[in-house]
C-alpha cells in the first residue's frame, strides 16, 4: 500500500456514512483503489441499492478528500447478498 492510498484510506476511514452509522472502510466498503491513475479511482460496492445515493455519497467523499488535499474518482456499485430466510 503506498502513500497516496493510504491516505485515502485515512480520509475515508474518517467519514461516518448516515446510512451505515460506521466509515466505508470499517463496514468493508471500500473494495479497491487504484493508483497507477491519475486521479486514483476508488470502487465502493455497498450492501444497498445505490442509485439514488451514490451522487450525494460520492460528493460528500470528494469534499472530504479535497480538505485532505488529496483527489479520487468513484466506482460507487452494490453488492446485494442473499440471504437465508430466518426460522
Amino acid at each position: 500500500m503506498n502513500d497516496i492510498e493510504q491516505r485515502i484510506r485515512a480520509t475515508l476511514g474518517a467519514d461516518i456514512d448516515p446510512w451505515l452509522g460506521q466509515d466505508l472502510v470499517t463496514a468493508g466498503a471500500v473494495t479497491a483503489i487504484d493508483t497507477s491513475v491519475n486521479p486514483p479511482r476508488v470502487k465502493l460496492e455497498l450492501g444497498f441499492p445505490v442509485a439514488r445515493y451514490a451522487a450525494e455519497l460520492e460528493a460528500r467523499l470528494s469534499a472530504a478528500l479535497g480538505a485532505a488535499g488529496l483527489a479520487a474518482s468513484f466506482d460507487i456499485s452494490a453488492k446485494i447478498v442473499a440471504r437465508e430466510v430466518q426460522k
